[in-house]
């Protein structure tokens, strides 16, 4: 009877070799994806009777043949990733999808193994793979580890671990051996700032001491209760550059300018936090604060920072000069009262903390994007109207 009652294949119906046949399948759909996906575009969106379809699909009473699943990735799932491992995009660094990886990954799942420290294949291989970890980031041998996946999710589970939540709480200042914390190296947490923390928005704009005081705990445990609440998904601001060596680095030539920030607006839901003050002041600061009251660069010297080098590095060929045959990008402003920083907003130990708005006095003239008028003060259109009348 307990033999009637086994399926003919472990943990599914499928006989061994219709689950070959489905495999191979898999790994052609894979192979063919991977093989094609530089003719195909970075990103596009989904068709919306696509996305319809998907996300509105009702509740299936049995579940689908496998074949009409594979063919339902190919056709509504694959052709709409997501990009990021794709040859050509650039939004920011990641892999592309490794084979090996894809593998591996499968027979780790056919073998349904833990490595509990029972005496099997397994955890000899989480041994070796932890010994070899220390080696490459210079650990003693006798150090220990933990073999963790799932990103935020498998951290908040270490933060709930009371030895684990104890060994980072104390590493967030001594660091490890041969691991000196490089986030706390040259500042105190009264240089870390809060830039977005959505569970108490009141917190934004303050530092892990200044947080930490309020909630009666030492900072390293503030850190911890801040990224519990809001699920790893806290932004920070920390201070600890040195003025000299930004002098001294911006004056080189081939240094760029470049905001290295996020997609914000002044309102709504990209106006959320108090970030980073790259996000909006970063030209405003060179144009204002090195330029026009430092004198550590040219007015010439900092506009070719932020255009013609950008594109001459990035091979835009038409971008980043007034000339004749160049795409007409043009900012216009008056470099004498424009970009003056509001010092309502830099409130902290003189430093450039987002404590108060995101905006900055001043203001852009006229922007022409592509030879296109695409923002203009009423002033300047004044003047523009006066002058036409004139010719």
């Amino acid at each position: 009877m307990a033999e009637e009652l086994r399926p003919p294949f472990p943990m599914t119906d499928l006989p061994p070799e219709e689950l070959r046949q489905l495999g191979y399948a898999v790994v052609d759909q894979w192979v063919d994806f991977l093989a094609t996906v530089r003719d195909r575009p970075a990103w596009q969106p989904v068709p919306p009777a696509d996305a319809a379809a998907l996300a509105e699909e009702p509740l299936p009473e049995s579940g689908a043949p496998a074949e009409a699943v594979l063919r339902e990735v190919a056709e509504r799932i694959a052709p709409y990733p997501y990009g990021n491992g794709h040859p050509r995009w650039w939004a920011y660094v990641a892999p592309s999808p490794a084979p090996m990886s894809i593998l591996s990954q499968a027979l780790a799942a056919g073998l349904d193994n833990n490595a509990w420290g029972a005496n099997q294949g397994s955890t000899y291989v989480e041994i070796a793979v932890l010994d070899w970890l220390k080696q490459l980031v210079g650990y003693p041998r006798e150090a220990g580890g933990l073999l963790v996946s799932g990103g935020s999710e498998a951290m908040l589970g270490r933060l709930a671990d009371a030895e684990q939540r104890a060994l980072i709480r104390r590493q967030i200042t001594e660091g490890a051996p041969d691991w000196p914390n490089p986030l706390m190296r040259g500042c105190t947490f009264d240089d870390i700032v809060v830039a977005s923390f959505a569970p108490n928005p009141s917190w934004e704009g303050r530092s892990i001491a200044a947080i930490a005081e309020e909630q009666g705990v030492e900072p390293e445990e503030a850190v911890l209760r801040l990224l519990g609440e809001a699920n790893g998904d806290v932004a920070i601001i920390r201070f600890a550059m040195s003025e000299d060596d930004v002098r001294e680095i911006m004056r080189h030539p081939l240094v760029m300018v470049g905001s290295d920030g996020s997609s914000l607006a002044a309102d709504g839901p990209l106006a959320r936090g108090k970030p980073h003050p790259r996000s909006y002041g970063t030209y405003p600061r060179v144009l204002g604060h090195y330029v026009r009251e430092e004198r550590v660069l040219s007015l010439p010297e900092a506009i070719r920072k932020m255009t013609g080098l950008p594109a001459h590095r990035l091979g835009l060929k038409d971008r980043g000069r007034i000339v004749a045959g160049f795409k007409a990008d043009v900012v216009v402003f008056d470099p004498q009262t424009t970009w003056v920083v509001d010092p309502t907003r830099f409130a902290s130990k003189g430093r450039n903390t987002p404590l108060a708005g995101q905006r900055l006095r001043g203001r852009v003239e006229a922007t022409f994007v592509g030879g296109r008028l695409v923002h203009q003060t009423e002033e300047f259109a004044a003047r523009q109207t006066r002058a036409l009348v004139t010719r």
